[in-house]
């Protein structure tokens, strides 16, 4: 006999780790591998340079 048929499910490819930010519908995406200083900057960016 056969086993039952099952149903495979279907993954979406994401990338681990990194930063997600969204500030009044902006979203920006730094990567993993970026340093204190870049993230500061985009952080710093999106505030407007406060």
């Amino acid at each position: 006999m056969r086993p039952p048929a099952t149903r495979r499910r279907r993954t979406v490819a994401r990338p681990s780790g990194g930063i997600e930010i969204e500030i009044d519908g902006v979203v920006v995406r730094v990567g993993t591998g970026a340093s204190p200083k870049t993230i500061a900057a985009v952080i710093g960016a999106l505030k407007g340079g406060a």
